[in-house]
């Protein structure tokens, strides 16, 4: 997964990486091209050493009328954070 990515990227260098980074030699356009519900970021104002913010967001009419919406998983200092926080989401 992309959160596992970014750990292990953080193990690595002084900040949790963009989405290029941590999907690399990938890309996170390659990446979300084999995605057929989702698109997935991180999102700007991460990653910081300490904080990251992955988003999927859904791609089609069909799956944005799921109640869940767009997902997104932060970390913040060693918390996570899931929302929405709908039963059945996550």
């Amino acid at each position: 997964t992309i959160a596992m990515a970014e750990e292990k990227y953080r193990m690595n260098n002084a900040t949790y990486g963009t989405c290029d980074q941590v999907l690399a030699p990938g890309t996170c356009t390659s990446y979300n091209t084999s995605l057929q519900a989702y698109t997935v970021a991180i999102t700007a104002g991460s990653p910081t050493a300490t904080v990251y913010t992955i988003t999927a967001a859904p791609k089609t009419t069909d799956q944005a009328k799921d109640p869940c919406g767009t997902l997104s998983y932060a970390m913040s200092a060693g918390t996570a954070t899931k929302t929405p926080t709908t039963a059945g989401c996550w």
